[in-house]
This record gives C-alpha cells, sequence and structure tokens, in this order.
C-alpha cells in the first residue's frame, strides 16, 4: 500500500465513522520546512481539534503494521486529544492573555529559510531562535502556538518586547534537567521490562527541560552551561542531537570537535526525523570566555 493508498483509505473509513464531521486534509509547514500532511475532524460544535500528521502515521504501515491497528491508533488519538465543544480562542487576540506564557526554543538556521520568511526570529551562531506560546503542559509534554509576524501585528508589540518576556518565561515554565545518558538508557531499560541491565557510565550527559520537548534551547539559559562546566571542572562539547535535546561531553574524552561533528552527521542521517534535526555539526563551550563557540 503507497501512501496515496493509505490516505485514501484512512479518509474513506473516517467518513464512515464520522459521518456528520468535517474531516479536513491540508498542507501544514513544520520545522525545517517539511511539508507534511495535517487531518483534522471537527464534530457537531467543535471549533478547534487536535492536529493528525498522516505522514508520521504511515512509515508504521509501509514498516508491516496492519492497516486496522494504524486506523484504530490514529482514532484513539484523535479521541484523547479531542475538545469537545465551542472553546473561546480570542483570548490569544490580546497579548496581556499571553505574555506570561511566551517562550523560545532553537531550530536549524538553514533548513529553515522559508519558514522564517513568516516568523519573528533571533539569529545564534548558525541557529535560528523562535518563539511560541505555551499552551498546556501534561504528562504528554507541552502543547504550543507557533508566533507568526501576524501576530505581533495584532499585538501592536515590538519583537524586543517578545524577546524579553521569551527570556524570563522559558527557564520558568521549562525549568532544565541534566542527566547522565548511562542513567536516562537504564531508567528506558527498566521500562522495558530488563531492569537487570547494567550499563558502564558514559561521559556524556543530556541537557533538555522537564517536558523533554524543544528542550535543545536550554543552552540559552542564563548559567546552565556555565554551571556544569564548572561542576565538571572542564570545557564542554555540545552534540545537538535533535531540537528535543543536546548531549554535553566534557573536553577530558580526549576527541575533538571534528570527530563529534561526524558523530552528529551520522546519527542525524540514521537516527532523527528530518523535522527534528537541530544542527550537523558540534559546538564547543568555554569556560574561559563563557560562551558557546561553533
Amino acid at each position: 500500500m503507497n501512501y496515496e493508498e493509505f490516505k485514501a483509505k484512512v479518509l474513506d473509513r473516517l467518513k464512515e465513522d464520522f459521518p456528520e464531521g468535517e474531516i479536513v486534509v491540508r498542507k501544514v509547514l513544520k520545522n525545517n520546512d517539511q511539508c507534511m500532511e495535517a487531518l483534522t475532524i471537527r464534530e457537531g460544535d467543535d471549533n478547534i481539534s487536535p492536529t493528525l500528521y498522516l505522514d508520521q502515521i504511515y512509515p508504521a504501515v509501509e514498516a508491516g503494521q496492519e492497516f486496522e491497528e494504524a486506523y484504530l491508533n490514529l482514532k484513539e488519538a484523535y479521541r484523547q486529544n479531542r475538545v469537545e465543544g465551542s472553546v473561546d480562542v480570542s483570548f490569544i487576540e490580546d497579548y496581556q492573555n499571553v505574555k506570561d506564557n511566551v517562550i523560545y526554543d532553537l531550530v536549524s538556521l538553514d533548513k529553515n529559510m522559508k519558514l522564517l520568511e513568516d516568523v519573528p526570529y533571533d539569529t545564534y551562531l548558525d541557529l535560528a531562535i523562535v518563539y511560541r506560546v505555551l499552551l498546556k503542559i501534561n504528562d504528554k509534554g507541552g502543547s504550543t502556538m507557533l508566533i507568526h509576524n501576524e501576530h505581533l501585528k495584532m499585538w501592536g508589540i515590538c519583537q524586543e518586547e517578545l524577546r524579553k518576556d521569551a527570556i524570563k518565561n522559558t527557564p520558568h515554565l521549562l525549568p532544565p534537567v541534566i542527566e547522565n545518558l548511562s542513567n536516562l538508557l537504564m531508567g528506558m531499560a527498566e521500562d522495558m521490562g530488563q531492569g537487570d541491565a547494567e550499563l558502564p557510565e558514559l561521559p556524556m550527559y543530556v541537557l533538555t527541560n522537564e517536558t523533554h520537548m524543544n528542550g535543545a534551547g536550554c543552552i540559552l539559559y542564563h548559567d546552565v552551561l556555565k554551571d556544569f562546566a564548572d561542576e565538571m571542572e572542564e570545557d564542554l562539547y555540545i552534540l545537538p542531537s535533535s531540537i528535543h535535546e543536546v548531549l554535553l561531553v566534557p573536553a577530558s574524552v580526549g576527541t575533538d570537535l571534528s570527530a563529534l561533528s561526524e558523530l552528529v552527521e551520522e546519527v542525524n542521517d540514521k537516527e532523527v526525523e528530518d523535522a527534528e534535526i537541530l544542527s550537523g555539526h558540534a559546538y564547543f563551550y568555554s569556560r574561559q570566555k563563557g560562551q558557546v563557540l561553533s
């Protein structure tokens, strides 16, 4: 079953299961200028609906998952995230209602040239800082709205005000978390029922936020890198493993930026989804200079 056949079959089933619903598939520009097909279902008086991405569901079917299982998973995701009834979304029109929830995160600069035409952003090294409104946080992560240039016009604010609020809010709303990679892998092994697994302590540390979503921006938090480098008493290599987290490696491991950059490229090619790639090379944090170098 190719993708177009899969999409057609999904839509046919949805029309059977939601005969009165409004079912829409549209193209959406996501991170790294990835154009994805977004599916929404609206029932009754619903004026908002969870967005489901068919492009993210199809690979499992392509790899051998039964269509029926994939379809039921899609329906369950919709049911779990559906907000029933009409929701007043006019609060978003007044900046005072959202200013305390404005946050930032990091994305690739060169991979988002099209997206960045429509959003306010600042540059950091060869990366871009974009701004969002944090709508909610739960045990599954956070829900955000990307801020576009049209929002600044609607709110009547300048980018400097947006930037100041994001710098103040982000570390507070999304506190940083640093964990040894070995401990993280041990936790994953326990979750998979392999609690007896023993791993050597790796000289790598994962830096992200408490939601583990879009956590690479934690490298921008005031003194986070400085405090950790001071604790290690050495400089750090920074490996951008994805937009969700970075790996911190003490410089005493004895490698260099070029070797680590090759590792980043290899992991990007084999393990990271295109929409989640942050950068193709490693960075270096200098304690003496107190800054990140590329």
